[in-house]
């Protein structure tokens, strides 16, 4: 996949200067990828920086020593060095003595994903003024350009084609859990990675909205609620559909066809420039004459890309803006404790005068 890293680092280098910052300490892994390529870490967040200096236009990729290797192998970017830190050291001395040596007296970190005691001992052993800039990545990665499109409309092709597949052979008697394995084998056997744990919860525990899949067998009369998603060339899908295990109760089928009907009317609303409470506001008020909006107990979606859950974010007190070329889930969902649950989740690309649906060709609702 070719992924643009030249026109990304322009954009955040130009970003980072307009709000004043000689570097910038990126230590999230997921932004880490989106600027370099970089493989996912074997090991804890945390233990990996990448320091940019905005005036070198030069990034320093800080690591154990043991992931050098593969790190040098697989990066995407000429314009980083990898510095490898061994077991007898610690990587913030060696962050400390390049910001010394670099003379850095303004930097940007990632507030979210640094601790105050690393925040402090930089402020005062480097004499830096730390600001928080995570937000330059974060709004950079919600509108995806068109590789990052492509990535994404490969991992929903692949979970498509392993949930019409798998679905075919659930019978009665089928575990969550063996559904969840096939599920994930015929994933595997694409090339890709799980995005999240698989969620397969039938009956009663398809009420709990991350039902995580179990040893319970799935029974004829119920539903089944299947939320998995791929992640391959970096990116990820994630997708929920129901499955309607023979003759079930009318209003389960009733409760389906209006969480259809909010999916719709939230589709319909969106297009660049409206806000992410709006749209969730159009399928609660769907959900609300029909009875059943106290059922529904989280927000309509979630951005998707490099990680499952990014921006925007489509709830009630959203601030988000929809831009084009965003990607989000439309996902309301219905839960009744100790019954039974629904939830049907789109992939839509936003674009200026609307939006175009990328998990459409995969039916919503499957009648065994």
């Amino acid at each position: 996949m070719n992924f643009n890293y030249d026109l990304r680092w322009e954009r955040l280098i130009k970003a980072a200067g307009e709000i004043g910052l000689e570097a910038i300490l990126v230590s999230d892994p997921a932004d880490s990828f989106y600027l370099t390529g970089a493989p996912e870490p074997m090991y804890p967040s945390g233990r990996t920086m990448l320091l940019i200096n905005t005036d070198e236009k030069k990034g320093y990729m800080i690591l154990p020593l043991l992931e050098v290797e593969r790190m040098e192998d697989e990066i995407k970017v000429k314009n980083v060095d990898i510095i490898g830190y061994t077991p007898y050291e610690k990587g913030i001395d060696k962050l400390l003595n390049m910001l010394k040596d670099m003379g850095v007296k303004r930097l940007g970190v990632e507030e979210e994903h640094i601790s105050d005691k690393m925040v402090s001992d930089i402020a005062d052993k480097c004499k830096v003024e730390v600001k928080a800039a995570g937000f330059i990545l974060k709004e950079m990665r919600a509108v995806k350009d068109d590789a990052e499109v492509k990535a994404i409309k490969r991992a929903i092709e692949i979970t498509s084609k392993a949930i019409t597949t798998v679905v075919e052979d659930i019978k009665e008697g089928s575990t969550e859990a063996e559904i969840a394995a096939e599920l994930a084998r015929r994933i595997f056997q694409e090339g890709a990675r799980l995005a999240f744990d698989i969620i397969v919860a039938s009956g009663p525990r398809g009420a709990y909205p991350h039902g995580i899949y179990s040893c319970k067998k799935v029974r004829k009369g119920e539903a089944v609620v299947v939320d998995v998603g791929a992640r391959i060339n970096g990116y990820c899908a994630d997708t929920t559909r129901m499955i309607l295990m023979g003759k079930v109760e009318e209003e389960i089928r009733d409760h389906v066809s209006y969480v259809e009907e909010a999916i719709d009317e939230a589709i319909k609303s969106i297009r660049d420039g409206v806000r992410g409470r709006e749209v969730d506001e159009v399928a609660r008020e769907v959900l609300r004459k029909r009875g059943i909006a106290q059922y529904f107990t989280h927000s309509l979606g979630h951005g998707v890309g490099i990680e499952v859950h990014e921006g925007p974010t489509l709830g009630p007190t959203s601030e988000d803006v929809l831009k084009e070329g965003m990607i989000t889930t439309i996902e309301p969902g219905i839960y009744i404790k100790g019954r039974y649950g629904i939830r049907i989740e789109e992939m839509v690309l936003v674009t200026k005068r609307g939006c175009e649906v990328l998990t459409r060709g995969l039916s919503r609702v499957f009648d065994l």
